[in-house]
């Protein structure tokens, strides 16, 4: 054992409060000492194929050389900007606006945006709020499944039934169904879509006047990975844009490739207003976050208002660069949607019928609560005994009864056989 590593496999908890358990994830005390590409090793030396990945962060998988090289090459420069201006900040600023402007429905959308940096996702979505406030003062028209962060003000607005714990939002939230039955098949899908259209149509018919703006991730992730169609976000979106609301989308996990585009938004033309960034747009290296949006709404906020010193930092920016030129140069993105769509047919082959395997793009999630007695334990004690045979997988849901599958979109085929064989052992044992 190097004098790097801990000398205990167990979590020092004896220094750690209360509030940072985890008692939810079966794997979470795993003590993790090295990574690469999509493996990490634990500090027994067991390994694992890591298809968690910090929730989309390491995107680009564990240390990946040509991150680890800007990063050194940064560190030996200039880490640190007064007022944050450097030449790193310039370049992904004007790389995030090409990449994001080219999908957009607008041809000259990516002239007229200008882009926010913070230091990660929650600031991302307040920076958001502020903005939209400043634009129209009012409250949130949200998803109930919604995660947007837990800093004392997105914790607010971030799913239903916890949110409460943390006190109101500083305006009421009006709220509507996200659709979870794609387990039941596209007919009940689209009726529970359409009941949330109509929910959200009367809603804004009564109280548009008192909101701000419609805030929707373009699928749940840290709630459930659930996915809707793409009709349904945009009519939910052109709903909000007549009653003078402006449309943010939340694309903090599910943006820049996740579900194989840099803007799920643009992609599938909601037109939104704002479009938030973060997770893999650090690399796994660093915690950052983006707000993009046109240049007359992001203009609108007063000098002074905002500010955070680590925000745009040169070396957060020199890694998210080169995060998006190997997305880009390689192309990770244009490919994950066929490869996503191959693994999902893979696996469905060698899992029983009862476990239903749903996704988009290189996010994948597997549900147990239909055919089980209990979906909660049943997916439970998968995500344990996948764990002990060399895979992770993420326990999520509000029921805690599906498996979200969140392999770095540089994975490789024999990585993807590799995870196939052991939930082919796990399915026939």
């Amino acid at each position: 054992m190097t004098s790097d590593q801990p000398k205990s496999h167990s979590p020092p908890a004896n220094y750690r409060p209360i509030g940072t358990a985890r008692s939810h994830d079966p794997i979470s005390k795993l003590t993790f000492v090295r990574g690469a590409g999509p493996y990490v090793w634990d500090a027994a030396g067991s390994r694992y194929l890591d298809f968690i990945g910090g929730y989309s962060c390491c995107s680009l998988g564990h240390s990946h050389p040509r991150l680890v090289a800007a990063a050194i090459d940064q560190l030996q420069r200039i880490t640190l900007a007064h007022a944050a201006n450097s030449a790193a900040r310039n370049a992904l600023e004007e790389k995030l606006c090409e990449v994001i402007g080219a999908q957009s429905s607008e041809p000259s959308q990516r002239l007229q945006q200008k882009v926010w940096l913070t230091t990660g996702g929650a600031r991302a979505v307040e920076l958001a709020w502020k903005i939209a406030s400043t634009h129209r003062p009012g409250g949130i028209l949200r998803f109930d499944l919604a995660y947007h962060g837990r800093s004392l003000a997105t914790a607010t607005i971030s799913d239903t039934k916890r949110a409460p714990s943390f006190g109101s939002p500083p305006h009421p939230d009006k709220i509507v169904p996200f659709p979870v039955n794609a387990w039941a098949g596209p007919d009940a899908l689209a009726e529970q879509c359409n009941r949330s259209l109509a929910m959200a149509h009367a809603i804004l018919e009564k109280h548009h006047s008192d909101l701000s703006m419609l805030l929707m991730e373009p699928a749940i992730g840290s709630r459930g990975y659930y996915f809707a169609p793409p009709w349904f976000c945009r009519q939910l979106a052109e709903l909000a844009h007549q009653h003078g609301l402006l449309v943010v989308s939340d694309e903090i996990q599910m943006g820049l490739g996740r579900l194989g585009a840099w803007s799920v938004a643009c992609v599938d033309g909601w037109e939104p207003d704002l479009i938030i960034l973060g997770k893999a747009l650090g690399g796994g290296i660093v915690s950052m976050g983006a707000v993009l949006g046109a240049a007359h709404l992001m203009d609108e906020v007063p000098e002074g208002i905002e500010s955070e010193t680590y925000a745009a930092m040169p070396l957060g920016c020199r890694i998210g660069l080169e995060v998006l030129e190997v997305l880009d140069q390689e192309g990770w993105i244009r490919s994950s949607a066929e490869r996503g769509e191959q693994w999902r047919r893979e696996i469905r082959e060698i899992l029983p019928a009862s476990i239903t395997v749903d996704g988009r793009g290189m996010g994948t999630v597997l549900e147990f609560s239909e055919g089980y007695e209990s979906g909660a334990e049943t997916a439970r004690n998968w995500a344990i005994d996948l764990s002990r045979l060399g895979l992770l997988l993420h326990l999520t849901g509000p029921a805690r009864d599906r498996l979200a599958v969140i392999p770095p979109l540089n994975v490789s085929c024999e990585a993807l056989a590799e995870a196939r064989a052991i939930l082919a052992r796990k399915a026939t044992s």
